[in-house]
């Protein structure tokens, strides 16, 4: 076994942790994935149990049983193989949950309520931590009511949940694990460079965690090793973590892992979450155990650890060995096989599929922009020309503004950053020189208020910045199309009605803005136009809130604003907006909605705002 095998040890801090257990076989993790080949020489005197109606792996070169019995290696494996190994002493369940045909179009549809029906039945077998490497697909079902009760169900029944983050390179987690109890996970390579394809985002950034899941060898089915990549790669090493940690402080319930495993206390800067640091986590529960209890921890640990180790058998040569058909090809499988992440998504979908023939990915995002000098020279150079105009060094757009615009030299070689509720979100790169001098004017300080300007980018996103791009920062690049800005006092007066206040301005603002928005999903993308280019809603909700005195009719106020697709089906992405308001005297419900077409880089408008009837 190379001692490049464990390198990532030390990224994710594992090393106390790995070093002093294998796990607690009273920790039962279970795999909602494929079938495992538990014949492999790598799980000899393990752990593994599989259970379900399709227990065996039978058919070793599907891809079912390739995913499988790669994410079981991840933590079930012996420690002296080349997979990754982190928890083979804990009770290892496996539950598969895809067919075994080689082309997963055969497969029988699986949805999201199937999922919920397997996570139930694995907590009632008594799993302590569910690791769901599993995506979904444009096929799949994409209600997620039940599933999301269960997830509700797990909290109270104090199971843990991890999920693969998705590979879809978007601004979004994998919709299935679009809840606060699921921990997604993002893939990285070494030293947390992030995977190019993983999914990123203000929820990831908030909910989530950064994983090993670049190159990472584990067990193959057939026998062998191989190398895989993605972020059904990089939950189980979360999961495995979160076991290991268990098995330290088995007193310790699913909400101080959960805390302690997120790190919450420490500030989200970025839409890339933060990396999985076992060292932490571990303080950070030592920490909440001293002051639960009045015996210390450390004690409990060092009598637990006077017991003798049964220590797994020795490997077989053979056994270390990669796979035969694999010989000569390590550069090729280093990449992810496209069957043998087909098997990791709902209905035949992947969670780390590649980024061939996707669509283009478009943003309509509001925030603040930003400067970033991405060498000290620059920052050198544009320091001597705040201090030649006798300015102040933050003064952006005094100095990039002047007259002639002497310092343009400068601004064309600063990198720009458009932060969202203040998480460091996208670099932004000019299309030409309209759209470099929009973003200086978008510098300048409002006059007459202290509120900031809020800038709307629309752009198309390409990939992650290079490391050497601007100081190492990992983040997406957008090229700019658009630009303009405002305060929400510009917005307000250019709404140029007597009849609309703050108030109704700031409950529409707020009902479509409730949480960080990315403005990369259709939906982000719809109601950030509706919130910026449409001021109807804004008077519909103030004509409601405050009708005419002999109208008889009732004052309403908005109640909240949801998203779906729209249910006319014309060949472009059009999504519906629908407003709920409320009597405020009966309690009556009515319903508004408008239609935004999404499907380019521009949003427009395809149905004014009307009434709506909803379909329960």
């Amino acid at each position: 076994m190379a001692d490049e095998d464990k390198a990532w040890l030390s990224d994710i801090k594992l090393q106390e942790l790995y070093a002093e257990s294998e796990g607690n076989a009273s920790i039962k993790l279970a795999l909602i994935d494929g079938p495992v080949d538990a014949g492999h020489c790598g799980f000899k005197g393990t752990t593994l149990k599989q259970s379900g109606k399709e227990e065996s792996c039978w058919a070793t070169d599907s891809p079912a049983c390739r995913h499988g019995t790669f994410v079981a290696g991840i933590v079930g494996a012996g420690r002296e193989t080349p997979a990754p190994a982190i928890c083979p002493g804990c009770s290892v369940i496996v539950r598969p949950i895809f067919c075994q045909a080689q082309d997963l179009e055969q497969c029988p549809l699986i949805t999201a309520d199937d999922l919920a029906d397997t996570l139930r039945e694995v907590m009632d077998e008594g799993a302590s931590i569910v690791n769901m490497s599993v995506g979904m697909t444009d096929k799949a079902e994409t209600k997620t009511d039940k599933l999301f009760k269960v997830y509700d169900e797990a909290r109270q029944r104090n199971v843990l949940l991890v999920g693969a983050g998705g590979n879809q390179a978007s601004m979004d987690v994998n919709p299935l694990f679009r809840h606060p109890w699921v921990i997604p996970v993002a893939a990285c390579g070494r030293n947390g460079v992030i995977e190019p394809s993983s999914n990123i985002g203000t929820w990831m950034s908030q909910h989530g965690l950064l994983a090993p899941g670049t190159d990472i060898t584990s067990t193959s089915s057939g026998g062998g090793y191989r190398q895989m990549s993605g972020t059904s790669v990089a939950a189980p090493f979360v999961s495995g973590t979160l076991a290991l940690l268990w098995s330290r402080f088995p007193e310790a319930t699913a909400e101080e892992l959960h805390n302690a495993i997120l790190r919450k206390d420490v500030k989200r800067s970025s839409v890339l979450p933060l990396m999985l640091d076992a060292e932490a986590s571990l303080q950070h529960l030592k920490s909440t155990r001293r002051m639960k209890t009045n015996m210390s921890n450390e004690e409990v640990w060092e009598s637990m650890s006077e017991q003798p180790v049964e220590q797994a058998p020795l490997i077989d040569e053979a056994c270390l060995s990669m796979q035969s058909n694999d010989a000569g090809h390590e550069s090729t499988e280093a990449q992810v096989i496209p069957q043998a992440c087909s098997c990791g998504g709902l209905g035949g979908g992947c969670s780390c599929g590649g980024m061939d023939n996707m669509p283009p990915s478009y943003i309509y995002a509001v925030g603040e922009l930003k400067p970033v000098f991405p060498t000290l020279d620059l920052q050198k150079e544009f320091e001597s020309a705040a201090k030649a105009l006798q300015v102040s060094e933050k003064d952006y757009y005094g100095v990039f503004s002047t007259e002639g615009q002497p310092y343009m030299y400068i601004a064309e070689q600063t990198r720009w950053i458009l932060s969202i509720n203040n998480i460091d979100a996208y670099l932004i790169v000019p299309r030409s020189q309209l759209e470099l001098n929009d973003i200086i004017n978008a510098l300048k300080p409002p006059s007459n208020t202290i509120e900031k300007s809020m800038t709307v980018i629309i752009g198309q996103k390409g990939p992650m910045a290079p490391p050497d791009f601007c100081k190492g920062l990992q983040l997406p690049i957008v090229v700019c199309s658009q630009l303009y800005f405002f305060t929400l006092d510009q917005l307000m007066s250019g709404l140029n009605s007597g009849d609309i206040d703050a108030e109704v301005i700031s409950d529409v603002i707020n009902s479509l803005e409730f949480k960080p928005n990315d403005g990369a999903s259709a939906k982000d993308r719809a109601v950030n136009y509706l919130a910026f280019r449409y001021p109807e809603i804004y008077r519909k909700t103030a004509s409601l809130k405050n009708p005419p005195a002999n109208s008889g009719a009732e004052s309403q106020s908005l109640v909240n604003i949801t998203t779906k697709p729209s249910d006319i089906s014309t060949g472009r992405t059009i999504i519906d907006v629908i407003f709920k308001f409320q009597s405020n005297s009966s309690g009556a419900l009515s319903y508004w909605y408008c239609g935004v077409d999404t499907t380019g880089q521009f949003p427009f408008l395809s149905s004014p705002i009307q009434t709506y009837v909803p379909i329960s």
